[in-house]
């Protein structure tokens, strides 16, 4: 190592920003993903040959669309944060002068100015609104900016999510699982439904990019015993029995969700909020 690692400029509430960009930066799986990305003259052209058609009626657009910039201001974000060629002492606009890690502190700028944009990324979880100046959820902020890279990502892919049906126009299913996001954050969960008569079990599988446990005093007060109420078995029975396709009845059964293939590496929300009297919530921030 070469010295303490650089901090990055509070430019107005920032502190949720620049401190989910730490972790980015030093998460050995995304940075070296994120970092070694070819640079913006090249990347959009890069990503398009190589990345498989799907989604579109034609060939990968040109145009680099607003998930690809976020991308390439992270690549810049971090390159310069770990020293790395001609990245030193510049901020994520590629503005700066000498080489090699400094440790000044770092202007997020560029992605400061692109936060507002991001609850409006195809593909996002919802339009939530960022405002500048205002103090935002981590957890909230890694979501956005997580989906708008993964959108980028498909764009140059030809993959438009804000086309309808896209998803049957894929030409490999869950293909839309396999850019980079997915790829280091993305694991499988696995819902089996069980019949306590003949065994019959039903699997179903579906994507996460992230868990949310709850912690609280009454129920968990570790993220071991929350992950192990995420994973309770539940029976299934009286007025919400299951309708077995083994002994096609219905009968009582038991319901299970787990981790069927945890991804490299996972991102665990707490949620540490509780609904106490007066119908308020209380019992710690979330996060």
């Amino acid at each position: 190592g070469g010295g303490a690692p650089p901090g990055f400029s509070n430019l107005g509430n920032t502190c949720y920003l620049n401190a989910t960009l730490q972790c980015l930066a030093y998460l050995p799986t995304f940075c070296q993903c994120v970092a070694t990305l070819p640079p913006p003259s090249t990347a959009s052209s890069s990503l398009a040959a190589s990345s498989p058609r799907g989604g579109g009626d034609g060939p990968p657009r040109a145009k680099t669309s607003a998930g690809q910039r976020i991308t390439m201001m992270l690549r810049s974000l971090l390159r310069r944060a770990h020293g790395l060629d001609d990245a030193g002492n510049r901020d994520d606009e590629g503005k700066g002068r000498s080489s090699g890690r400094s440790s000044a502190a770092i202007s997020p700028k560029a992605i400061v100015r692109a936060v507002p944009s991001l609850g409006r990324t195809a593909g996002g979880r919802g339009g939530y609104k960022f405002r500048p100046g205002r103090q935002e959820d981590a957890h909230e902020f890694l979501v956005h900016l997580l989906d708008a890279m993964n959108d980028g990502e498909l764009r140059a892919a030809g993959i438009d999510q804000r086309i309808s049906g896209w998803r049957d126009r894929l030409p490999v299913p869950r293909l839309d699982e396999t850019t980079f996001v997915h790829r280091i954050f993305g694991g499988y969960l696995r819902s089996q439904v069980q019949c306590t008569r003949c065994g019959y079990r039903s699997n179903t599988y579906d994507p996460f990019l992230d868990l949310s446990l709850e912690v609280s005093k009454k129920s968990a007060r570790s993220v071991s015993t929350a992950f192990g109420e995420f994973t309770r078995r539940e029976t299934l029975d009286a007025d919400n029995m299951w309708k077995c396709s083994g002994c096609s009845k219905r009968v009582r059964a038991t319901k299970q969700l787990t981790v069927f293939r945890p991804p490299l590496s996972l991102c665990v929300q707490l949620k540490r909020f509780a609904f106490g009297g007066g119908g308020a919530f209380g019992g710690g921030g979330g996060g």
